[in-house]
């Protein structure tokens, strides 16, 4: 009944989704690396598609008699290569705000949990000896670690690590925390004594059962950060001669897919009927893909260049300048659907001279409306908030409200509650706690 209302809306609006429609939206969406390997296939299958030579032999020290790869290429070879947990950890403590005495117990706690990115009570007794720290300071630096992405290293059990996940995603209440003391009743598959247990109904305990199973147990043992060659930029920003900026596609190599017209010339002009046709199929899905690819390209350095258009201070000012911005308002400049406009933004980065960044980042709500203040972007309001905290006097740190007139000199007006809400999201403690923080241990 819902497909035969959907296609009697499409008739009435004279639009029909076609599969090669779906498939050309599909390839707006999909990241670099996916279209890559999806063109790859498509010339493997079709004689009429080809990618020039020197997309594969660049990378080739032609200097070098052995074919080694040149310096460049082993280079790229390395930055591609995945990040460890461990090391995105240790750099999600080196960029913290947190104190100093904090963030070196937990980069040195890191080091003490095993494979599975546990520890042990006993092990944790024995880091405090060996270190000559409380036990209260050790448990701190620990609960921070258990804070980081991935959520849950350092968890002394599977409960703990699935407890920490679901409070991070505001989810963990009484009934989760039952149903985690008693998991052994999952093991024996006792869901009615759980249920009991939990003071949920069966339909209930399932949601929750349905909610554990996509939590990760093992978060160190996952790989949870792409390689580097899957989020390298499709997009670029580069300053002109009189200081303007400008967008480019950066060179990829789907950008040398071509239609190979030597075979079509020497095609044989005897072919049988199934023969001419196979060649017009293969023809017109080269074409297709050719046409595909090119508007892709297109429509992603038009959408790079309506966004920077909208936010050229943070190119000049920074992460403070930033302002806020809908898919809406740049699916108006480009003149397109805002769905176009999510699907061009979706898992596809930008180089920018703060570094290569997600297009989703440009994507931020506005918060501080007044009268006589404009609307200023939550993620700008974040980063000023963290410079404020980092250049405060450690013996004198800011309080709340000291925050808050601190962010109204910088154009921020915001309330005290919202300010306690970014402190805490950002992992920035009380003024109180700063500064017995900053203290020796």
């Amino acid at each position: 009944m819902r497909a035969g209302l959907e296609q009697k809306v499409r008739h009435k609006q004279g639009v029909a989704v076609t599969p090669r429609m779906r498939e050309a939206l599909r390839l707006l969406r999909l990241p670099q690396s996916d279209l890559e390997a999806y063109i790859a296939q498509q010339v493997e299958q079709n004689p009429f598609l080809e990618l020039p030579d020197w997309e594969f032999d660049h990378a080739i020290d032609r200097t070098d008699p052995s074919g080694a790869y040149s310096t460049q290429d082993v280079a790229e070879r390395l930055v591609a290569c995945d990040a460890s947990v461990e090391e995105q950890i240790l750099r999600q403590i080196a960029l913290s705000v947190r104190p100093a005495w904090l963030c070196r117990l937990a980069a040195l706690l890191l080091e003490e949990v095993d494979e599975h990115g546990r520890l042990s009570p006993a092990t944790l007794d024995a880091f405090c000896q060996s270190r000559g720290v409380t036990h209260a300071c050790a448990e701190e630096a620990r609960q921070y670690l258990l804070s980081l992405d991935p959520v849950g290293v350092g968890a002394f059990s599977v409960a703990e690590c699935f407890a920490v996940q679901l409070d991070d995603e505001g989810l963990l209440n009484e009934a989760f925390s039952r149903l985690l003391g008693h998991l052994n009743h999952l093991v024996k598959r006792n869901l009615s004594g759980l249920a009991a247990l939990c003071g949920v109904n069966a339909q209930e305990l399932e949601q929750m059962l349905r909610t554990l199973q996509r939590l990760e147990p093992y978060p160190y043992c996952q790989q949870f950060v792409e390689p580097a060659l899957l989020r390298r930029a499709e997009l670029r920003v580069e300053r002109g001669d009189k200081g303007e900026w400008h967008v480019f596609a950066n060179a990829a190599s789907e950008q040398g897919l071509m239609l190979n017209t030597n075979l079509q010339s020497q095609l044989s002009p005897h072919m049988s009927a199934r023969e001419r046709g196979q060649v017009r199929e293969w023809m017109t899905e080269a074409q297709w893909l050719l046409n595909v690819v090119t508007r892709r390209r297109k429509s992603l350095v038009l959408l790079g260049q309506k966004i920077l258009l909208r936010q050229r201070k943070f190119l000049n000012l920074g992460m403070e300048a930033l302002k806020p911005l809908t898919m809406l308002q740049i699916a108006q400049d480009m003149h397109v659907h805002e769905s176009t406009v999510s699907r061009l933004v979706a898992d596809k980065y930008i180089s920018t001279p703060d570094g290569v960044l997600p297009l989703r980042f440009f994507f931020t709500a506005g918060v501080g409306q007044h009268k006589q203040a404009p609307l200023r972007a939550a993620v700008a309001a974040r980063a000023c908030l963290r410079r404020i905290v980092r250049e405060e006097k450690p013996e004198n740190p800011l309080s709340d409200s000291a925050l808050v007139e601190a962010l109204a000199q910088q154009g921020f007006t915001l309330s005290r509650r919202t300010v306690v809400k970014y402190r805490q999201i950002m992992g920035i403690r009380s003024s109180f706690s700063r500064k017995l923080q900053n203290l020796p241990i």
